[in-house]
């Protein structure tokens, strides 16, 4: 089931947790009807003991989200007019490389992808050429 943020309000929270305390429902009821478990029960309780008119279960991202809006536009661009090429039954395609996809926007040293230098030095060892002495 979703985050509890996201299904209740924090009036609703606070409606269910004051009857419990006063004893009008039970334990269980409360934790049916916010489907959290035992231990997410207490620590909710907990926390509208200590200030019942200001709980809250309002949920702020403390990190970055993983891709910025331009970074995702600009994959979104390239996916886009690589699909064309797939698409286009005039060019033999038969499968897709992201890897290529990938190398391409790195080589466009696009800033709001960031720098990758591990997987850059990783992905660059896997895709060396063979040497002569290593040949077929």
């Amino acid at each position: 089931m979703g985050q509890i943020h996201k299904r209740f309000t924090n009036e609703q929270i606070r409606f269910l947790f004051g009857a419990y305390v006063h004893g009008h429902i039970k334990r269980m009821d409360v934790q049916e009807a916010l489907a959290i478990g035992k231990s997410r029960f207490f620590e909710l309780l907990r926390e509208y003991r200590q200030a019942p008119e200001t709980l809250s279960v309002s949920y702020e991202r403390s990190t970055p989200p993983r891709l910025s809006p331009a970074a995702e536009a600009a994959i979104k661009a390239e996916l886009l007019r690589e699909k064309k090429l797939v698409e286009d039954p005039r060019l033999p395609i038969s499968g897709y490389n992201y890897s290529a996809l990938r190398d391409r926007l790195r080589k466009k040293r696009n800033p709001c992808l960031g720098d990758d230098d591990h997987g850059a030095r990783q992905d660059a060892g896997l895709l060396q050429a063979p040497t002569q002495e290593e040949g077929p």
